[in-house]
């Protein structure tokens, strides 16, 4: 097993190195080439992976070691998604954006902001849950967590979704199916278990989209 810091640094690492690769090379092109909305949104996978790997694992509090296997799999994924957005941003004609005012990029970038800032919020609930030398479990409020068990991955699936709108591309939509076929069982099963550890659980609770699932 891998120290869990360590996990979530190199595993997140790939996407942050390939798609940073993706983004300096973009600007020995014009912006006819390479247009401000795919580098834009290049940009915004960037920060993402920069929070991913940099930020989010120094601020672990604790935190299981992580299974060799998963480890792998995760540092596979994220160095093939690394690549296919890059590319899809960047080396084909018919995913470029040419109209940052169009409806479907605003409200793409628009769902993209709004949950990386869910995101974010999440993390820090979940962080500070417990206050130093407590133990035990507590149920998580405030925020996404009052409408759904897993606001944080509601946040992340959000965020990918609207990146997926507002690109318009193929990339960008495999990676937003993958996230909720990644995610979505997880949150099933963590909503599952809240339930069977806590027989206050909130009963409107949803678990992964507020007021719908």
């Amino acid at each position: 097993k891998i120290p869990s810091r360590i996990a979530w640094i190199l595993q997140e690492l790939p996407s942050f190195a390939i798609a940073t690769y993706f983004l300096i090379s973009s600007f020995k092109e014009s912006f006819g080439i390479i247009p401000i909305g795919n580098r834009l949104l290049l940009s915004f996978f960037i920060v993402h992976y920069f929070n991913r790997t940099f930020i989010f694992p120094l601020k672990i509090r604790g935190g299981k070691p992580t299974r060799l296997l998963e480890f792998l799999a995760a540092a596979v994924f994220t160095t093939i998604n690394g690549f296919l957005q890059g590319l899809s941003l960047t080396k084909f004609d018919e995913y470029k954006i040419t109209n940052l005012y169009e409806m479907r990029f605003i409200i793409g970038v628009i769902l993209f902001i709004t949950g990386f800032g869910i995101n974010l919020h999440c993390d820090s609930i979940l962080r500070n849950l417990r206050k130093p030398g407590e133990i035990g479990y507590k149920i998580p409020f405030g925020g996404a967590f009052n409408f759904v068990t897993c606001g944080n991955y509601f946040g992340e699936f959000l965020e990918w979704t609207g990146f997926a709108i507002a690109g318009n591309n193929g990339g960008g939509y495999a990676f937003a199916m993958f996230t909720f076929a990644n995610l979505f069982p997880r949150a099933v099963q963590t909503h599952h278990w809240y339930q069977k550890k806590f027989d206050n659980y909130p009963k409107d609770r949803k678990i992964f989209i507020p007021f719908l699932l």
